[in-house]
């Protein structure tokens, strides 16, 4: 019993209180731009250590109705209930293998035993009232077994139960313990080298290595409106979900997660507090979109507020959160600080559309962590609605929001026109009338003659006569692909010199895309991958044709596979940076400007290609169709024969290393 007064009177930190934000053993992070992680101030600070006679316990809960908590005491055999009177079992009645528990607003308590492959109803007061065992429906399947692992029950009574390797989702059964379906399942993971197995193996090798069943999920949490929430351990992607009524996940799929989650919970807000099995503690807001990281793993010497094996977390009405270790057999509590109490305020206004009553509890929050996205974006929605349009933009460039950025650059840019339209069509005016009179003045005295000389002399170049053969492919592609072939009218410096601006224009496009249309930083661009990206498709397309034309009666020679390969692209090189610079004056409704002529740029270039390919090697149009396809298919096996030597490569040259490592070792020793 000496123990049991640990419960809310022992403080792990003794004296912390005093000292708590400013001597935190762990580190907290937010998401900053570009996606990576800033480091920011404390948002929560350990409050307590609860020590109770617990072994290896497996999860918790935390009834907001009483204050009571209940821990499933794996390791002993029971469930343990703390109170303010002390530490209770609860009932008479001594469950085999608790693993999961939980509390309704009623105050009976669900217990997941996987010891007895059974899930228990208790009365508020400990009376046992039923048992759930496996259903006797046949949907439920009948090699499906029923080890219960975590249960949770909505306020109509509906009950989910979580159970070991169940592929197809929840267990749903109705207050009666009936069999109602399966819910809220994952999907199976297809992963490239599944494709690739699937096209190689042969049909007993796929029977038993490409068995594909979606992850099975690893904990469960219900949110004030009875929404089911899940997380999946071992998924990067989607590890986190939230499922409506008809079971389909409203979570965003980009939500950042480390894939190793165990057990999530909610706030009063709907706040989301996913645990992952390094300590980390993500809090999501109901969108999905993450707020902080806080908590971490201890290694070495006992560290406060860090975890050894965190498996069970639940957040109270009160906003304190409660972290179960099974290894330390500590349950941590922690406390929002004035920081995390800001963040989380703001970011409950900021959803409920108060963006103005937000903006000064964002600013504040600005004051502590510059580089907190959401607060850049809330202050911007606050500029907007006050018709601050170019505040607006600053704030959300910084908070990288582009849908909203959009929207205020139609304001800034509507404003701009109506300034100053009647400037810009006389301007217009100006230019027709100025244009009408260099005619005019060319025809009677010939004003344009020296610009015609200079013309004419550059003209005779010939590097530049090679180059002015890319416009001739637009006129007349089968004179222009003779010129290239018969009369040598391009070049291997011609030529490389336009691979070279193909090369320039993805580097141009990275610096002078719009906000809007952007999606790559500077700062994260290689210029080595950006190069590959752009010029490698097309080189392994010049060397796969080669190789298909020289045994398939193709007439070209390589040099005329790799001319005509970038002329034929000339669409794309003469068109494509204007599209880019458009994307600086449209706005997201307005795409269609961009995304058709690019589409309709690929497509010419391509009719271009399959015009040259034609030409140079003097096919027929099947006969280029046929050439084409193998072209394509060498390109494949040549990426995956790449594949194969670099892999074979390194794990040879990762055996030497480690030879000579070795040899070395054993000489000095």
């Amino acid at each position: 019993m000496r123990r049991s007064f640990l419960l809310f009177g022992l403080l792990g930190l003794v004296g912390f209180a005093a000292s708590a934000f400013a001597t935190l053993t762990y580190r907290t992070f937010t998401l900053g731009m570009n996606g990576y992680f800033v480091e920011t101030q404390a948002v929560y600070a350990p409050s307590r250590i609860l020590a109770p006679e617990i072994f290896e316990a497996s999860d918790l809960f935390l009834d907001d109705r009483t204050g009571d908590l209940y821990i499933a005491d794996t390791g002993n055999s029971r469930v343990l209930v703390l109170s303010d009177q002390g530490e209770r079992t609860l009932g008479d009645f001594t469950v085999f293998f608790p693993s999961g528990v939980f509390v309704d607003e009623e105050g009976k308590v669900y217990v997941a035993d996987t010891g007895t492959f059974s899930a228990f109803v208790f009365e508020a007061d400990g009376t046992l009232q039923g048992e759930i065992t496996r259903p006797d429906s046949p949907v439920f399947g009948a090699s499906n077994l029923f080890i219960p692992l975590k249960i949770a029950a909505d306020r109509r009574g509906n009950i989910y139960v979580l159970c070991e390797g169940a592929h197809n989702g929840l267990v749903n059964l109705n207050r009666d313990g009936e069999f109602m379906g399966y819910f809220a399942a994952n999907r199976p993971e297809v992963s490239l080298k599944m494709l690739f197995q699937r096209l190689i193996f042969s049909e007993s090798q796929l029977d038993q290595l490409l068995k594909v069943k979606p992850p099975s999920p690893t904990n469960l949490a219900l949110d004030s409106a009875g929404l089911v929430h899940t997380v999946t351990h071992g998924i990067s992607v989607q590890s986190v979900k939230k499922f409506n009524i008809a079971g389909n996940n409203i979570l965003p799929s980009w939500m950042p997660s480390p894939g190793n989650f165990v057990d999530l919970d909610l706030d009063r807000d709907d706040n989301i507090f996913a645990l992952d099995a390094q300590g980390w503690v993500w809090v999501y807001n109901p969108f999905g979109e993450l707020l902080f990281v806080f908590g971490g793993n201890q290694q070495g010497s006992e560290r406060v507020g860090l975890m050894k094996n965190p498996v069970a977390i639940d957040v109270s009405a009160s906003g304190e959160v409660f972290v179960l270790d099974k290894e330390k057999n500590l349950v941590t509590t922690f406390l929002p600080t004035p920081a995390g109490q800001r963040i989380l305020e703001g970011d409950r206004l900021y959803r409920e559309g108060l963006y103005l009553e937000s903006e000064q509890t964002w600013q504040r929050v600005l004051d502590g962590n510059s580089s907190f996205l959401l607060a850049y974006r809330a202050l911007g929605k606050a500029s907007f609605k006050k018709g601050e349009y170019a505040q607006a933009l600053e704030y959300f460039r910084l908070a990288q929001a582009r849908g909203d950025y959009s929207e205020a650059f139609w304001q800034v840019r509507n404003d701009w026109l109506q300034q100053n339209a009647a400037k810009m069509m006389l301007w217009v005016f100006a230019l027709v009338v100025g244009w009408q009179v260099v005619r005019f003045g060319d025809r009677k005295k010939g004003w344009l003659n020296p610009l015609r000389r200079f013309f004419n002399r550059w003209g005779k170049v010939k590097l530049l006569r090679e180059l002015a053969l890319a416009p001739y492919f637009l006129k007349n592609p089968f004179d222009a692909c003779y010129e290239l072939k018969r009369n040598r009218k391009a070049s291997w410096l011609s030529a490389s010199l336009l691979y070279l601006w193909l090369f320039m224009l993805q580097l141009l496009g990275v610096f002078f895309t719009g906000f809007i249309y952007s999606g790559v930083s500077v700062y994260e661009v290689r210029l080595g991958d950006l190069f590959l990206r752009s010029l490698a498709p097309l080189w392994l397309f010049v060397l796969a044709n080669f190789l298909v034309s020289e045994i398939s009666e193709g007439e070209g020679r390589f040099r005329d596979i790799y001319e005509v390969a970038i002329y034929a692209f000339t669409p794309i090189l003469l068109f494509q940076f204007p599209l880019v610079l458009l994307t600086n004056v449209l706005t997201l409704n307005e795409r269609f400007f961009v995304s058709f002529p690019s589409l309709l740029l690929l497509a010419w270039s391509l009719l271009l290609l399959f015009i040259g390919i034609k030409e140079i090697h003097n096919y027929t149009f099947w006969g280029t169709v046929k050439n084409l396809l193998l072209t394509v298919f060498t390109m494949v096996i040549l990426v995956l024969v790449g594949f194969i030597v670099v892999v074979l490569t390194t794990q040879e040259v990762d055996f030497f290393l480690s030879l000579v490592q070795f040899q070395l070792g054993k000489g000095g020793g």
